[in-house]
């Protein structure tokens, strides 16, 4: 689950029910051992079986590679973040992982070879033990609580376990275009209206992110697998409340079948809110609003990786929420999205107002940003991905008129 990983929830029991689901599938003749010691009941079996796992568990905290939460234990993100940086760091880590966790296997054996040589034919051995699913022992963090990783709910089905509310009394509206798997789902509870926002995440075939790794080779490397997009999402809508942005909540999380639940954000985007009134100074208001909260993020060392402007929304109590965060990621592309929300916002403006936008935002944005990130993002292998967007001469103007404000 790669970045998202550091939202789990993991019982000790995993290690040990993973470990011998492994031991009782490569080496049969170690199955009778197994099922005697289920023998004397699952909590005497675990009370003696866990020593081992629980120190080096111990061992991993110490060392910063997780962290405990109750009884449970997470990755920890400099960790995860290294992992998936490093591949050197992986190798090592699973060899030191490997030593610590053969604890368990040593207390009673010097090796599962040695101790079966002698056996005779025990047909036991042919028969599969029953050992507890290790998957049941992971949870996953959620606005609403831990909840099971591995539980497969439809939309209707989790409305109806976590609020409560009939499934023929649930509306479930499809949004976006016909490449998003998107839905609105709407309820009510004790009187009160609900919404949450469902997001089912397609593979490479899904050709609308297939199309833009294509538009864009060579510029900026978009995520295609669902898995790993669905990963950034949890990881970084929890990053982002963490250091205090607005983001939506994530409410669960269908593993299986690649759907998220959040909550829905009620607003409008900032195509509407820089379209919707003649106001110019409202205009650059909230576009420097929006620059500075960019600058902020990236200050963070995280990019948005999709910013154009229907991910950004202003609430109706006027605050900014960044969603749809499939894309986002450390790799330091700043300048791509700020390309992003300047040349596609500039679509949905004439030229006076793309330029206005376009000064504001780098205004807002300079305050918590890089000004070398504003130079790079005016390079023309940025702009000439959006050109079937916006014509050429509404871009030229706008970047002539951000690099007039460097320069002043």
């Amino acid at each position: 689950h790669k970045l998202a990983s550091t939202r789990l929830l993991i019982s000790p029991e995993f290690f040990l029910f993973d470990k011998l689901k492994r031991l009782s599938a490569v080496y049969p003749l170690i199955r009778p051992y197994i099922e005697a010691s289920f023998s004397e009941g699952l909590d005497s079996f675990l009370s003696n079986s866990l020593r081992g796992f629980s120190k080096a568990l111990d061992l991993l905290v110490e060392e910063g590679i997780v962290i405990r939460k109750g009884n449970e234990y997470s990755p920890s993100d400099g960790f995860v973040r290294d992992v998936l940086s490093k591949k050197s760091i992986y190798t090592k880590f699973s060899e030191e992982l490997e030593h610590v966790f053969r604890l368990y296997l040593n207390a009673g054996l010097s090796s599962p070879l040695d101790s079966i040589k002698d056996l005779g034919l025990d047909l036991r051995m042919l028969k599969p033990v029953k050992i507890p699913e290790p998957s049941e022992r992971i949870r996953i963090e959620t606005s609403l609580g831990p909840q099971p990783l591995f539980v497969d709910l439809g939309i209707k089905q989790f409305i109806e376990m976590a609020y409560g509310v009939k499934q023929n009394e649930i509306e479930l509206k499809r949004v976006a275009g016909v490449l998003n798997s998107a839905y609105v789902a709407k309820f009510k509870v004790d009187g009160r209206d609900f919404k949450i926002f469902v997001k089912k995440y397609l593979d490479w075939t899904d050709f609308k992110w297939f199309a833009a790794w294509l538009w864009a080779i060579g510029v900026k490397n978009f995520s295609l697998l669902a898995s790993i997009r669905m990963s950034n999402e949890i990881y970084f809508v929890n990053k982002l409340l963490e250091l205090g942005f607005n983001a939506a909540e994530i409410l669960h999380v269908n593993w299986p079948r690649k759907i998220l639940f959040q909550k829905f954000v009620e607003g409008k985007n900032l195509v509407n809110v820089l379209t919707s009134g003649p106001d110019p100074m409202g205009l650059e208001e909230k576009s420097r609003r929006v620059g500075e909260l960019l600058g902020r993020l990236h200050r963070h060392g995280i990019s948005m990786g999709d910013c154009n402007p229907f991910n950004v929304i202003f609430s109706d109590g006027g605050e900014i929420y960044l969603v749809d965060l499939e894309q986002c990621t450390y790799d330091g592309s700043f300048s791509w999205d700020l390309a992003e929300i300047l040349f596609y916002t500039c679509h949905y403006l004439d030229a006076d107002l793309a330029e206005r936008f376009g000064c504001s935002l780098v205004e807002g944005y300079l305050k918590e940003g890089r000004v070398d990130d504003v130079v790079e993002a005016m390079d023309l292998k940025y702009s000439r991905i959006f050109l079937p967007l916006t014509p050429p001469w509404i871009q030229a103007r706008v970047r002539d008129a951000i690099m007039r404000k460097i320069k002043s």
